[in-house]
Order: structure tokens, then sequence, then C-alpha cells
């Protein structure tokens, strides 16, 4: 069996055969939390065409296990179609104690409209 691309890449940089890297200087590591439901992210993973429409793919991960809470075709962006999934991943799986989006369409919104949710 071959080796994922990224994992090869990986290596080679850790040991500065690429260029721009040094040997023996580790990558930025990725940041966890200690248990399930502390951090869930959310975010819209762009758009595209679709079925005469777009479709906004949504997003929402536990930062812990990297448990998919939510991979959700959504027509829109909009508050209340965000609102509407939201209730339904609380109601399965219940509510974390943080949640983090980017600064992006529409979590950008300084109004205070997404924690009235």
């Amino acid at each position: 069996t071959m080796p994922a691309f990224s994992t090869v890449h990986t290596l080679m940089a850790r040991h500065g055969l690429l260029p721009g890297t040094s040997p023996g200087i580790p990558a930025t590591g990725r940041f966890e939390h200690d248990a399930p439901n502390r951090l869930w992210q959310m975010d819209f993973k762009g758009h595209f065409p679709f079925g005469g429409g777009r479709c906004h793919p949504l997003t929402l991960l536990d930062d812990h296990s990297r448990f998919s809470l939510c991979l959700v075709h959504c027509n829109d962006e909009r508050r209340e179609t965000v609102q509407q999934q939201l209730v339904s991943v609380f109601e399965r799986y219940g509510l974390p104690d943080r949640m983090t989006m980017d600064n992006g369409s529409p979590w950008g919104d300084t109004t205070g409209t997404w924690t009235a949710l």
C-alpha cells in the first residue's frame, strides 16, 4: 500500500527535505479540548450550484472527538435555516459548553443575533 500524500509531505517537511523547512522543527500541533462537548466548531463550507439553486453545506464538529455532529445541505445561510439545524442537533446530542465559528458570513454579525439562539 502507498502512504497518503499528506503523510509523505509531513515526513519530508519534518526532516527538512522541502523548500523552506528545517529539520527538527515540529509542525504546529492540532489543538483539542480534553473531553467531548466542550467545544463545537460550526462552519459553512462555501456554496455551489445544485438542482437549480445553491447548496450551502453546513458542518458542525466536536473539537475533542472530531465527530461530525452535522453535515447538511442548506438552501441558504440565513439565521432561521441555521437555527432549525442547530435545534435538531441540540435535541439529538445536547448542548456544548461553547461553540466557535470564523468571522465569515454569516458569523461575522456583531448585533448579537447568534447569541439569541
